[in-house]
């Protein structure tokens, strides 16, 4: 079976845009529960989740696009083949569930 490799390469670049935009919501809500429960405002929250979603840590704006440079690199047309390699071969490592 013949792989679309663009198709496959969009759908995974879809996939972790996706989880970035999942991680966003969760920072936001941990930021809100936080400021909530230290200062009592629950009536910010709405106010405060949308502050937090439209400035998203510096830390997961890194981690983001990290992950789609490395994603692009990897599975570029030129390198695709070479990344299907790599994956059929790959014995991942670490602790024994």
């Amino acid at each position: 079976m013949e792989i679309d490799k663009r198709q496959l390469r969009d759908f995974i670049l879809w996939l972790v845009d996706d989880l970035y935009k999942a991680r966003k919501q969760l920072n936001a809500y941990q930021v809100a529960h936080t400021f909530l429960a230290a200062s009592g405002l629950a009536q910010e929250l709405d106010l405060l989740l949308e502050q937090s979603r439209k400035n998203p840590s510096p830390v997961l704006l890194a981690d983001h696009q990290a992950a789609m440079d490395t994603i692009e690199q990897f599975l570029s047309e030129e390198k695709f083949d070479e990344a299907l390699e790599f994956l059929r071969n790959w014995q991942p490592k670490g602790p024994k569930q």
